[in-house]
């Protein structure tokens, strides 16, 4: 195979992969559209599920677990390590973020369209 070639490839590739996951954020869309309909008609009728096709369609409580913004959770762990004695929390804090990451060097292919 020639690099012309596989230049094309990328771009197809690249094409079929945006095309996806429009496709894809669409039916998520669609998908939860759907739930909130049948959601609504559950609590509308008071019912606590139905039974349809030989599906039984249930609402279930679960709770779930929602992430702090980075700066509320930064901020948080200064505060505790403040009040536990460390000196210098915000260098801590700085020196803990990088524990575990290094960089390495690698090549990446940019494809910029000339037109």
């Amino acid at each position: 195979m020639s690099v012309k070639s596989d230049v094309e490839e990328l771009n197809k590739i690249n094409i079929d992969i945006k095309r996806t996951l429009e496709s894809l954020r669409k039916l998520r869309k669609a998908k939860r559209d759907a739930e909130k309909r049948v959601t609504e008609y559950l609590n509308e009728k008071n019912l606590p599920g139905v039974k349809y096709n030989g599906n039984i369609i249930l609402i279930e409580k679960k709770e779930k677990k929602v992430s702090q913004p980075k700066k509320e959770k930064t901020q948080a762990l200064i505060d505790l390590l403040q009040a536990s004695g460390v000196q210098n929390p915000k260098d801590v804090v700085e020196k803990m973020k990088n524990i575990g990451k290094y960089k390495i060097q690698t090549s990446v292919i940019k494809i910029h369209s000339s037109e």
